[in-house]
């Protein structure tokens, strides 16, 4: 990788250097500098990078990030709201049954509107 870099460039301390380190500067230099920017986006440096923390970017950007959540909660309101569906079915079904039967026995409500 350093090759094509060697050949355009004639300085040979830079080859070395670029190779433990970066190029630019320094191996004590580039070490910092790219330190500080990964860091900062990973979330020690909130004001920099709020956003992109590592937690935030695959939540907003991932539209199942938020479904995640919801499907945790889903799941407990399931068991309530199954509970409940099935009262209300019966419910449902028992009114729907006794208004149905006792108006339109023949056939369906359609029925119903002309025997009326």
């Amino acid at each position: 990788m350093w090759n094509p870099n060697a050949g355009p460039c004639p300085p040979p301390p830079g080859a070395p250097h670029g190779n433990p380190a970066f190029p630019p500067g320094g191996p004590p230099h580039p070490v910092p500098q790219p330190g500080y920017p990964g860091c900062q986006p990973l979330g020690p440096y909130p004001p920099p990078y709020p956003p992109p923390a590592p937690g935030i970017p695959p939540v907003n950007p991932l539209a199942p990030g938020m479904v995640g959540p919801a499907v945790i909660v889903d799941k407990k309101m399931q068991k309530k709201m199954k509970k409940a569906h099935k009262k209300m079915h019966k419910h449902q079904k028992h009114h729907k049954y006794h208004k149905h039967g006792k108006h339109s026995s023949s056939s369906s409500s359609s029925s119903s509107s002309d025997s009326d």
